[in-house]
């Protein structure tokens, strides 16, 4: 059981609060940029880097830029780049030694090293190094002490279910421990428990969320009820596939329809790929990928780039399963503009042969470079020159 928890908190690491873009680096000082890592309780990812540096060149050119990457790494690290030849990098040494490029540092936010890495990485390992550094920062520890020893202010409680979630431990315990002597949810911080507490759809917690959503309006945008909503309902779903419990499965189902009734049928078909995915059915994979693909206009581009990736990665091979890439990739472009958006779908269209479409892409993608910056015309310039 513990490690179905581990693998669904492993899954939803990255599929929320993305753009469908590459990684966002933060543009400041390494200073300013401890700040926003404690403002925000984040860890930090530097790329400690050089100009002339070949491998470091490469990371930002295919690996910075890839949507999954993106995805994991703009949700939950502050991101910067630092020269390690530049007078902030040759600051940086004096406390994080480098003696060889590019070294990659993940630092939680009061400085101390969560993990150091020599040498250029491939976007699938990259991805997996950071999901480990998250799954080894544990902030519940300090909150459960003082809530063993009666600590029950709603601060508290609230800030343990956070850290609880954040480290990948269950968290209903406390949430319905504290939820059984509250009867006033006007308040602030009963709002922002039932918020961070609504992980899953299968409970009572999850059931406030949704009665009390014109309240929760005063704290949170409309996309990010949303997205909690939909996330606690494919938690749900794919909590019911993982445990062979269709009964599960059926109640988010059901919870998706009467709460985001536009993308309740994509939200099926979703499911469909999933199961498939998990029973290696790699026919019934690429029908449900087919119907995702013509049901997909309300998806978020966060969650549309979480699912190229996927096939990118497990079914390049197939040109049915890239053929309905194509169609998510152009989806995803269309609803978040960016240079990385157009270049995933110049590939994809490269991979099945379509040289006049890919080029069509890039060139979108290299007027949308121009604003973006040097990094963006470095993505496009390389996509260029594989073209030909």
């Amino acid at each position: 059981m513990k490690k179905m928890i581990a693998a669904l908190w492993l899954f939803f690491l990255g599929t929320t609060l993305s753009l469908g873009q590459g990684i966002v680096f933060f543009h400041g000082a390494w200073e300013e940029a401890l700040e926003k890592a404690k403002a925000e309780e984040k860890p930090i990812f530097v790329d400690a880097f050089t100009t002339w540096c070949g491998p470091c060149k490469v990371m930002a050119q295919n690996v910075f830029p890839d949507p999954q990457v993106g995805a994991l790494f703009n949700s939950n690290f502050v991101c910067i780049k630092i020269d390690m030849e530049g007078e902030e990098g040759l600051r940086f040494q004096k406390t994080y030694p480098v003696s060889a490029y590019p070294t990659l540092y993940f630092i939680d936010f009061d400085g101390s090293v969560l993990k150091k890495v020599i040498g250029a990485q491939r976007a699938d390992g990259f991805f997996s190094i950071g999901k480990s550094v998250l799954e080894s920062i544990d902030r519940s520890k300090g909150y459960e002490e003082a809530y063993n020893k009666g600590g029950r202010d709603p601060n508290l409680i609230y800030n343990y279910i956070r850290s609880l979630n954040r480290s990948g431990k269950p968290s209903l315990r406390i949430v319905n421990d504290y939820l059984r002597g509250v009867s006033d949810f006007s308040s602030d911080i009963n709002l922002k428990i039932v918020f961070e507490a609504a992980q899953e759809a299968d409970s009572r917690v999850f059931d406030l969320l949704v009665q009390h959503k014109t309240e929760l309006a005063r704290l949170y945008s409309a996309e990010q009820i949303t997205s909690r909503i939909y996330d606690a309902c494919l938690k749900t779903a794919l909590k019911g596939l993982t445990m062979h419990t269709e009964t599960l499965v059926e109640d988010a189902k059901e919870k998706m329809k009467a709460q985001l009734p536009d993308r309740a049928k994509a939200f099926g078909f979703y499911l469909g790929m999933e199961q498939a995915a998990m029973q290696r059915d790699e026919k019934a994979y690429l029908k449900a990928l087919s119907q995702y693909a013509k049901n997909a206009g309300s998806e978020p581009a966060s969650l549309l780039a979480r699912t190229l990736a996927s096939i990118r990665k497990d079914h390049a091979a197939s040109k049915e399963a890239l053929g309905s890439a194509v169609e998510l990739a152009r989806l995803a472009a269309e609803k978040k503009p960016s240079t990385s958006a157009f270049i995933l779908l110049a590939e994809i269209q490269l991979q099945l042969g379509d040289r006049v479409g890919a080029r069509a892409s890039a060139e979108t993608a290299q007027s949308l470079a121009k604003e973006e910056g040097p990094e963006a015309m470095q993505q496009v310039d390389l996509f260029l020159a594989k073209l030909g």
